[in-house]
């Protein structure tokens, strides 16, 4: 084409737009929190809503279950979409309420969110990877609370956890509570082997979670090579593992700063904490 040309563009039929090429034009839309967008562009013309209305027939059952988990939480899609805390307390996800949870973070990441606390869920192994898959997409990049206490998560929830800790999604994580979820020897390694992606860390509880001696010589070489260089509390009690176990880690949190109050092998006081409290 010579400089100065410009192309003529033919009309083309909204018929005859292949399905493909339509999807990629809806499915961004495809929002669960915000339908209003392709709501708008099927509005454009009475030929663009009808080639659209399946997505819409979509989109609508996607917002009516995204308002009914979010009122779960005591808010609306709007105010769900620019939460800076959002809390499940005491309150069971089913897995459908946890996939629901996956495509809303996957399809619009919250930016906003600071706080997440899910307690006595019971999502379980299946709950907590629907989740991590989302935490893994950088749903959440300025997370700093993260509590998932008392939820029935083992060793394979644990483990999708980690993958996605490590991963460094959410680089700004203070505080991480997973008290009271039977994630044993295996899921401890697990969560050992991505605190090196958790450079803020300041507080860590993995109180009564079935970890054995195995889990916690693990946790104590990843604290000996400088993981988590700002943590300062660490929670371990109600863990089946050895006192000399238990004594070995003390001191690698003594070396590094710990003072003895804070290490204390006390177990957090989650069961009836305020839920504007973030500890």
């Amino acid at each position: 084409m010579a400089e100065g040309e410009t192309t003529a563009w033919a009309p083309v039929e909204l018929s005859t737009l292949p399905n493909d090429l339509l999807d990629r034009i809806a499915l961004p839309l495809l929002l669960p929190l915000q339908p209003a967008a392709l709501v708008s562009l099927a509005s454009t013309c009475a030929g663009f809503e009808r080639l659209l209305r399946p997505r819409l027939r979509q989109l609508e059952l996607l917002h009516r279950k995204a308002g009914a988990l979010c009122a779960r939480a005591r808010s609306s899609c709007a105010e769900f979409h620019c939460a800076r805390q959002v809390v499940w307390n005491n309150c069971k996800l089913s897995e459908s309420d946890c996939k629901q949870l996956e495509r809303i973070l996957t399809s619009q990441p919250l930016p906003h969110l600071q706080l997440l606390w899910l307690t006595f869920t019971q999502i379980g192994d299946v709950g907590c990877a629907l989740l991590s898959g989302a935490l893994a997409c950088h749903a959440t990049p300025n997370l700093t609370t993260l509590t998932l206490y008392h939820n029935g998560i083992g060793p394979t929830g644990c483990e999708a956890l980690a993958a996605a800790l490590g991963s460094g999604a959410v680089p700004n994580l203070l505080n991480m509570n997973l008290g009271h979820n039977p994630i044993g020897d295996d899921g401890c390694v697990a969560l050992s082997g991505a605190l090196g992606s958790l450079h803020q860390l300041t507080t860590l509880g993995v109180h009564n979670d079935g970890i054995g001696s195995r889990g916690i010589r693990t946790l104590g070489a990843a604290l000996t090579k400088g993981c988590c260089p700002h943590l300062r509390e660490l929670y371990l009690a109600g863990n089946p593992c050895a006192q000399g176990t238990l004594r070995s880690i003390e001191e690698i949190c003594r070396r590094r700063g710990f003072s003895s109050d804070l290490l204390a092998l006390q177990e957090f006081q989650n069961s009836q904490v305020s839920e504007t409290e973030l500890w």
